[in-house]
């Protein structure tokens, strides 16, 4: 089959137009007492897309373009916040991976000038190993830098993201749902807004890179870091920064299940890594991957697990009003163990009587 055979897999059931964007509906966490709120939109069912027959990455499976049909569900309209993850650690106390370690990857470019020699990734200098650097110290303490309650939460591993999610009452959507929410009713195209590619000059429509890469960034897009959670214009579901901004961890793990030596070789090097799987939407890994500007921060690109970083952020996917089938199912197994509980003590009363 030739690829543009292939191609006809999978635009002909999505609409070649986003939908009208739907208001967001707030969802109340099912935490006792808490004030926090997350919008969410609702994401229609039918057939998602998962992949592309465009593919940059061939021996991360971005293609072929796989189709799976999807209920809807809700999905969180943007990131989770500072102020959200503010609030969850202090009513649980929680302790991110960041902050046990010590230390997370910084950007070169958030540091001072006279920031004091740390250790580099190697092949990616640009990424900082900065001590007690974390999502409230988001360049480390010795860098100034202000918290703002708006934009995402960062320096957050996958097991708090999954924390947080416990908590709010969600969970982290999978592959395909994250995938199918970018899309916003389109079909297989590169960008949630469409096929048009952002540039350094006239089209800034997320908040990625613009200059040469490490060493000078224009900030064309009005940033030099992360923009706030609710910015630039949302998707045709109403989602904001399904590109660009910050990677967003989703549940699954990475897997190749390609049977070619080359994806055998490539699934070996990450056996083993820790549970993950995100959508990689930040544009400073181009020199990594060795691709133009624009493809790091396309809908339907992977990545394998990376250490939590100044650029890692989630959003929840909320089911039930905002209760996800998980948390139902383990109040339901509490009240059945509470009951059997009761009536074992009722018996054994019973029958020391």
């Amino acid at each position: 089959m030739t690829s543009n055979d292939s191609k006809g897999c999978c635009t002909p059931r999505a609409s070649k137009e986003p939908v009208a964007n739907t208001p967001a509906t707030e969802f109340q966490t099912h935490v006792q007492n808490s004030g926090t709120t997350i919008p969410t939109c609702d994401i229609p069912n039918g057939t998602a897309l998962l992949g592309t027959q465009q593919s940059l990455i061939p021996l991360d499976e971005e293609s072929p373009c796989r189709q799976k049909e999807v209920s809807g569900y809700k999905i969180m309209q943007t990131t989770v916040t500072n102020a959200m993850f503010r609030e969850f650690i202090e009513d649980t106390n929680y302790v991110t991976e960041a902050e046990k370690f010590g230390w997370s990857f910084v950007f070169h470019d958030q540091l001072p000038e006279d920031f004091k020699a740390t250790q580099a990734v190697q092949a990616t200098q640009w990424w900082r190993k900065v001590e007690k650097a974390n999502w409230q110290q988001i360049c480390g303490p010795d860098a100034e830098y202000e918290l703002h309650p708006d934009h995402p939460v960062v320096h957050v591993s996958w097991n708090d993201a999954n924390a947080f999610a416990q908590w709010a009452g969600g969970r982290l959507p999978t592959e395909t749902e994250w995938e199918h929410a970018a899309r916003g009713g389109l079909g297989d195209v590169m960008f949630p807004w469409g096929s048009k590619e952002p540039d350094d000059n006239n089209f800034q429509p997320c908040n990625i890179w613009q200059g040469q890469f490490p060493s000078s960034n224009s900030c064309k897009d009005g940033y030099t870091a992360t923009a706030p959670a609710k910015s630039f214009e949302p998707n045709g579901y109403g989602l904001y920064n399904m590109a660009g901004n910050v990677w967003e961890w989703t549940s699954g793990r990475f897997k190749i299940e390609g049977r070619s030596k080359e994806s055998r070789q490539h699934a070996k090097h990450y056996k083993g890594q820790q549970v993950a799987q995100r959508r990689f939407v930040f544009v400073p890994q181009k020199l990594l991957l060795s691709l133009p500007n624009s493809s790091a921060h396309r809908q339907h690109t992977r990545l394998h697990n990376y250490p939590p970083g100044i650029q890692t952020g989630f959003r929840l996917r909320l089911t039930f009003g905002g209760v996800t089938l998980l948390f139902l199912l383990r109040v339901i197994t509490t009240c059945i163990v509470i009951t059997r509980t009761i009536l074992f003590c009722r018996i054994q009363f019973r029958r020391s009587i």
